[in-house]
């Protein structure tokens, strides 16, 4: 095929994408979890069948490895490609078809063998003269796996294997899982034997058997057994899993702690084979669960983290308790606060608690309360204060009380937007179905984050990637610890706002409006009513408090002219710490330029509403406005945003996938070519979630100049376009 064909062919193939993406195949593709949703099992059906979010084997890997989630793709049930069958990297475990967290309170010790046969001994028992084998073999470079056999059995039941002696507490489980990987390699013995049969003592002779060894309430030792075959069993035994011969199986059981009799300690785990002759391999043993907790899911209520900032001066209310700031110190060297709690669930004295900065305690009704921060200050007028959360519950782990109610066409976001902080659900109506977005890492940096956007009446949630500066944890950024004392200041200017101009302070990437709506007293101190992006707050002179945690506003000085036609007006800042907070880093010198003189007015003139007084020219100078822009040419730029985006969207998953087909085949030049102009034209729809955005948080204050700068960032798309372009002609 000539240079001229291939590039017709290649671009015929990618513009399809675009031009037809809307094409219609029979029925309509539905996808019962909204699409890619790794946290829940959805069911997509098209014209061609239905289909069922599962986990599958991968190349070399474990069966919970890889996931097949499935959603809709030019109306078709697709897996995407082949990077999409990867579990994000904060839920790197696929099953039952979701992604979930590795279990960290394995109560198995050396489960994956990574150690050998550290924490494990053997059993072996038989009548006869048989021979065994056992060792710790790498499985690939990543992964150890346990291989066992017994064979020459002369056809005589004996069973061998590891075992793990250890006595485990399990009375306050409310759940408890053993799971693990299993291989059937070879065995001889038909089903779970006959020697079994008739015997409800006897669980059954299986050429693998993952064993656990518990004690009931009464002390008396019981046992469950789950064992695998290749086939259904010709007994009568029903405690096996039909497992392909040769194949590796994820085996996850029932609730341990809903049989009967109920466990009560844990005494020994077992894996290994019983029966004639048998071989086969283990990996990823786990036993997990969750302990009891006071909050009951299903009760209506949704104990969601809430945060509130108190101070020394009174207490407040958070969820269903009453939490008073007693005192601010230090706990050896690091921060510390002295709080008492009170609440229908605790002693009628209330509980005294002290907590070092960034940790959490436990209440005695098993509530959980955690100190975000602690803010000590010496200045005069000011008080200690300190952020506060509680709650247990989320989406995630209690949709059923948790789930926000929302209207048709409408979209919400459970942390309120692009908090990068806190990892959030956006749940979105459009058409009569709902679908969710879970905020996950993607890898090791990089966070997707979904908010929400619209116009007028037609919300929807839109994801986008955010680099995090100190890393990726469990759908959130790592917050890095504000230090106070090492001479970085990390907040903004310091920036005037007026009642007749709301200020827009962007600091660490956060765009937050500031409105002054009143200027006042509280008690007989100075103090003024702020909206930030909607939230309407009071703050006296010297006062800070939490917008979106970690970042607080702080009031610094506030000024009330008495001259009539004088504009009020207050000087703020918004940081991790402020100047209020913590006044050794963030040293704040007065400026003079632009500077409004309090209460005398403006060196004998009176400035007028588009005027403010300069204390360097000592009069009043007047502030530029700019014209209104059309809302016609916001909504125009609106939907072609929309559309660009949908086209980059599928050029980025072709060009991908173009690449993986010359990946597979050896050709990496050529791949790594085709890899980057997917990467490219990533990089392009994250411009496009900006450009959104800045057009979303500006709707209703829209300047020229910022209508410019959205109007030249869409205008720079179509150089990412050409510069795609020039790679694919490169790669042809």
């Amino acid at each position: 095929m000539n240079m001229k064909k291939l590039i017709i062919l290649s671009l015929v193939l990618i513009l399809s994408v675009s031009l037809f993406s809307g094409l219609v195949l029979g029925s309509e593709c539905t996808d019962s979890d909204g699409g890619v949703n790794y946290y829940q099992t959805g069911i997509c059906t098209d014209s061609t069948g239905t289909y069922q979010d599962e986990c599958f084997i991968g190349a070399g890997g474990s069966a919970h490895s890889r996931i097949r989630e499935y959603r809709c793709v030019d109306n078709l049930c697709s897996v995407g490609t082949m990077n999409d069958t990867f579990c994000p990297y904060d839920f790197p475990i696929c099953s039952g078809g979701i992604c979930i967290q590795e279990p960290s309170d394995n109560l198995i010790l050396n489960g994956d063998f990574s150690d050998g046969t550290d924490n494990w001994e053997e059993y072996h028992n038989t009548q006869v003269s048989d021979e065994v084998y056992l060792a710790v073999n790498m499985k690939d470079i990543y992964h150890t796996v346990l291989n066992f056999s017994r064979y020459t059995s002369v056809a005589d039941g004996g069973c061998y294997g590891l075992k793990q002696v250890r006595t485990v507490d399990v009375s306050n489980y409310d759940s408890l899982y053993l799971e693990g990987d299993v291989k059937l390699v070879s065995y001889t013995l038909e089903g779970s034997g006959s020697w079994s049969e008739g015997d409800d003592r006897k669980t059954g002779e299986y050429p693998i058997n993952l064993v656990a060894y518990y004690t009931d309430k009464n002390g008396n030792r019981q046992i469950w057994k789950r064992g695998f075959l290749k086939k259904e069993n010709i007994y009568s035994k029903t405690n096996y899993d039909v497992a392909p011969l040769g194949e590796w199986y994820h085996f996850k059981s029932e609730n341990l702690m809903q049989i009967s009799p109920k466990p009560v300690e844990i005494v020994e785990i077992q894996i290994g084979g019983c029966g004639w002759s048998f071989s086969g391999k283990a990996d990823n043993l786990k036993l997990y669960g969750t302990e009891s907790e006071q909050n009951i899911c299903g009760n209506g209520i949704c104990d969601a983290p809430k945060e509130v900032l108190i101070t020394t001066e009174g207490a407040v209310s958070l969820n269903s308790y009453t939490v008073e700031l007693v005192a601010v110190g230090f706990i050896s060297s690091a921060k510390a606060a002295t709080l008492k709690v009170t609440g229908e669930t605790l002693p009628a004295e209330g509980e005294f608690l002290q907590i070092k900065e960034y940790s959490e305690k436990v209440l005695s009704d098993g509530s959980i309360i955690s100190m975000k921060s602690i803010y000590a200050t010496n200045k005069t007028g000011a008080v200690d204060s300190a952020v506060v959360q509680m709650g247990n519950e989320n989406i995630e782990n209690c949709p059923e009380d948790c789930t926000p109610e929302v209207e048709e066409n409408s979209c919400v976001d459970s942390d309120g937007g692009l908090d990068y902080y806190t990892k959030g659900t956006v749940t979105e109506v459009l058409g009569g179905e709902v679908s969710t977005g879970v905020d996950y890492c993607n890898d090791k940096n990089t966070l997707v984050e979904w908010t929400c956007m619209g116009i007028d009446d037609y919300y929807y949630k839109v994801r986008t990637n955010h680099t995090c500066s100190d890393g990726c944890s469990n759908g959130a950024c790592i917050l890095k610890k504000t230090v106070c004392g090492d001479n970085i200041c990390e907040a903004s200017e310091m920036t005037t706002v007026t009642t007749e101009t709301p200020v827009i302070i962007t600091y660490d990437e956060n765009v937050f409006t500031v409105e002054l709506v009143a200027v006042g007293t509280i008690g007989s101190t100075p103090a003024v009513t702020l909206r930030v992006n909607g939230e309407q707050m009071q703050l006296k002179k010297l006062g800070e408090r939490t917008i979106v945690y970690p970042y607080r506003i702080a009031v610094y000085d506030i000024f009330s002219p008495s001259k009539s036609g004088a504009i009020e007006s207050a000087k703020v800042q918004i940081g991790k710490e402020t100047v209020i907070s913590c006044s050794d880093d963030c040293i704040y010198e007065s400026k003079s330029e632009e500077d409004v003189v309090p209460q005398e007015g403006c060196f004998g003139e009176i400035c007028t509403k588009n005027e403010i007084c300069s204390v360097e020219l000592q009069k009043c100078i007047s502030v530029k406005t700019k014209d209104e822009v059309n809302p016609s040419e916001l909504i125009d730029i609106a939907l072609k945003l929309e559309v660009v985006g949908m086209k980059f969207n599928n050029l980025a998953a072709q060009t991908e996938m173009l690449g993986d087909y010359y990946s597979d085949y050896g050709e990496d030049e050529k791949a790594e070519l085709w890899y980057q102009a997917s990467n490219v034209a990533e990089e392009t729809l994250s411009d496009i979630n900006d450009l959104k955005l800045k057009l979303k948080m500006h709707a209703n204050s829209m300047t020229d100049e910022k209508y410019e700068e959205i109007v030249t960032g869409v205008k720079n798309l179509r150089e990412n376009l050409n510069k795609i372009l020039n790679i694919i002609l490169e790669a042809l």
